[in-house]
Protein backbone atom coordinates (compact mmCIF):
# COMPACT_ATOMS: atom_id res chain seq x y z
CA UNK A 1 0.00 0.00 0.00
CA UNK A 2 2.91 2.58 0.99
CA UNK A 3 4.68 1.63 -2.01
CA UNK A 4 1.47 2.26 -4.14
CA UNK A 5 1.05 5.71 -3.08
CA UNK A 6 4.19 6.34 -3.17
CA UNK A 7 4.52 5.88 -7.29
CA UNK A 8 1.72 7.72 -7.38
CA UNK A 9 2.67 10.30 -6.07
CA UNK A 10 6.33 10.35 -7.80
CA UNK A 11 4.03 10.06 -10.99
CA UNK A 12 2.24 12.81 -10.09
CA UNK A 13 5.63 15.19 -9.30
CA UNK A 14 6.79 13.79 -12.54
CA UNK A 15 3.94 14.73 -14.49
CA UNK A 16 3.67 18.23 -13.42
CA UNK A 17 7.33 18.74 -14.05
CA UNK A 18 6.93 17.84 -17.61
CA UNK A 19 4.09 20.26 -18.05
CA UNK A 20 5.85 22.82 -16.20
CA UNK A 21 8.57 22.76 -18.82
CA UNK A 22 6.73 22.46 -21.85
CA UNK A 23 8.24 25.40 -24.42
CA UNK A 24 5.79 28.68 -24.79
CA UNK A 25 6.78 31.57 -26.92
CA UNK A 26 6.05 35.29 -26.29
CA UNK A 27 4.51 36.81 -29.61
CA UNK A 28 4.03 40.86 -29.66
CA UNK A 29 2.71 43.14 -31.77
CA UNK A 30 0.80 46.12 -32.26
CA UNK A 31 -2.58 46.93 -34.74
CA UNK A 32 -2.31 49.71 -36.28
CA UNK A 33 -5.53 51.27 -38.35
CA UNK A 34 -4.33 51.75 -42.22
CA UNK A 35 -6.34 54.36 -42.94
CA UNK A 36 -5.16 57.19 -40.15
CA UNK A 37 -2.48 55.13 -39.02
CA UNK A 38 -3.97 55.15 -35.25
CA UNK A 39 -3.44 52.29 -32.53
CA UNK A 40 -6.65 49.87 -32.74
CA UNK A 41 -7.98 49.75 -29.38
CA UNK A 42 -9.27 46.40 -27.87
CA UNK A 43 -8.61 44.36 -31.44
CA UNK A 44 -8.95 40.59 -30.56
CA UNK A 45 -5.91 38.75 -31.09
CA UNK A 46 -6.25 35.24 -30.86
CA UNK A 47 -4.45 32.01 -32.18
CA UNK A 48 -5.93 29.90 -35.04
CA UNK A 49 -4.21 26.68 -33.40
CA UNK A 50 -5.00 27.34 -29.77
CA UNK A 51 -8.40 29.42 -29.68
CA UNK A 52 -8.03 29.55 -26.32
CA UNK A 53 -5.32 31.47 -26.31
CA UNK A 54 -6.11 35.48 -27.09
CA UNK A 55 -5.91 38.68 -25.73
CA UNK A 56 -7.35 42.62 -26.88
CA UNK A 57 -4.89 45.57 -27.94
CA UNK A 58 -4.25 48.03 -24.95
CA UNK A 59 -5.03 51.91 -25.81
CA UNK A 60 -1.73 51.73 -28.00
CA UNK A 61 -2.67 48.85 -30.15
CA UNK A 62 -0.12 46.53 -28.40
CA UNK A 63 -0.70 42.95 -27.45
CA UNK A 64 2.03 39.82 -25.86
CA UNK A 65 0.72 36.68 -26.32
CA UNK A 66 2.06 33.65 -24.69
CA UNK A 67 1.88 30.83 -26.82
CA UNK A 68 2.60 26.93 -27.27
CA UNK A 69 5.95 26.76 -28.97
CA UNK A 70 3.48 24.94 -32.28
CA UNK A 71 1.57 28.48 -32.35
CA UNK A 72 2.00 29.32 -35.88
CA UNK A 73 -0.93 32.14 -36.76
CA UNK A 74 -2.66 34.55 -35.04
CA UNK A 75 -6.53 35.72 -36.09
CA UNK A 76 -7.10 39.55 -35.79
CA UNK A 77 -10.50 41.17 -35.45
CA UNK A 78 -11.72 44.42 -34.51
CA UNK A 79 -15.69 46.06 -35.10
CA UNK A 80 -15.21 47.94 -38.34
CA UNK A 81 -11.82 46.43 -39.78
CA UNK A 82 -12.03 43.28 -41.82
CA UNK A 83 -10.90 40.05 -40.29
CA UNK A 84 -7.12 39.19 -40.79
CA UNK A 85 -4.61 36.14 -40.38
CA UNK A 86 -1.42 36.70 -39.70
CA UNK A 87 1.36 34.13 -39.56
CA UNK A 88 3.71 34.00 -36.68
CA UNK A 89 7.64 35.45 -37.49
CA UNK A 90 9.42 35.22 -33.81
CA UNK A 91 9.56 38.72 -34.26
CA UNK A 92 7.34 41.99 -33.01
CA UNK A 93 4.51 42.07 -35.36
CA UNK A 94 2.91 45.56 -37.10
CA UNK A 95 -0.31 44.38 -38.30
CA UNK A 96 -2.55 46.98 -40.50
CA UNK A 97 -6.38 46.44 -39.90
CA UNK A 98 -8.51 47.37 -43.28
Amino acid sequence: MRKSLLFILLLCISIGVAWAQKKQVTVTGVVIAADDKEPVVAASVTCVEFPSHGVLTDVNGKFTLRLPAEAKTLKVSSIGYLPQTVAITGQELKITSY
